[in-house]
């Protein structure tokens, strides 16, 4: 009887552990630790959600808020980042972010975009590469949906109606579909990062002892050139290059 008794304790035991590692369970006390102020147990929450592997602009979007809290510019800049590249429509992020990078001591004026840019932020990047892919997909069905309609419709009229309906479907399937690739091949190719280092040296060669050619400061976001051991060549948003330490920053 003994033995059952601590069989069925051990039982509850565990599944309440388990409850507790369920990431909406999770979720929940990290957003409750946030409300009541305690925002590194906030952090330590929702980071225990992201080792698992979860990703979430929402999730991305708490961490931000809660190192922003903390007065951690380059954290809270890095996590609004994440939150964006998941969904590029989270209002919350771009606004927090905009707020977030006014603190950042570098204030770096941009180069302007070029037409081409100016498509991609526009049209190809205003939706998540997953997002474009999901709309093809929904287009592809209707389009072909309207065509068996068409195909087996007896009158001229209504033919004609879901033809036009199927022609204009897969029109926007071949756009999407397009723009799905494009969107993920400029999110894959353009490794953007964000400097944690409270101060770095940009150096005109991968050697410490190189001429020094400015300093970057954290919350500073880069581009990602190329890596040589342990440096790597950034670039900044008004298009100046140079080397810094690869441990000064981390890719979002």
């Amino acid at each position: 009887m003994k033995r059952v008794i601590l069989y069925l304790f051990i039982s509850v035991i565990s599944f309440v552990n388990a409850q507790n590692q369920n990431p909406e369970t999770l979720f929940e006390q990290a957003n409750s630790l946030y409300k009541a102020d305690k925002f590194n147990e906030a952090v330590k929450k929702y980071k225990e959600i992201e080792k698992e592997g979860y990703i979430s602009d929402v999730l991305y979007y708490n961490l931000g808020n809660s190192y922003y809290k903390l007065n951690q510019i380059g954290p809270s800049i890095f996590y609004y980042e994440k939150a964006l590249k998941v969904n590029p429509n989270n209002k919350d992020a771009k606004n927090n972010l905009i707020f977030a990078n006014r603190l950042a001591l570098d204030k770096i004026e941009e180069v302007p975009n070029s037409v081409l840019e100016n498509i991609s932020d526009n049209f190809i990047m205003k939706l998540s590469y997953n997002q474009w892919a999901v709309l093809a997909v929904v287009m592809a069905f209707v389009g072909a949906l309207f065509f068996l309609i068409y195909y087996f419709s007896f009158t001229s009229k209504k033919k004609l109606i879901f033809f036009n309906i199927s022609i204009i479907s897969l029109v926007i399937f071949g756009i999407s579909f397009f723009f799905a690739i494009k969107n993920h091949d400029l999110i894959t190719s353009d490794v953007e990062a964000i400097v944690f280092t409270e101060k770095v040296p940009v150096k005109e060669a991968p050697k410490m002892n190189s001429e020094t050619l400015y300093d970057l400061h954290e919350g500073t976001k880069v581009k990602v050139l190329e890596i040589d051991g342990e440096w790597s060549k950034v670039k900044i948003a008004n298009g100046n290059e140079g080397w810094i330490q690869s441990e000064s920053y981390r890719e979002f």
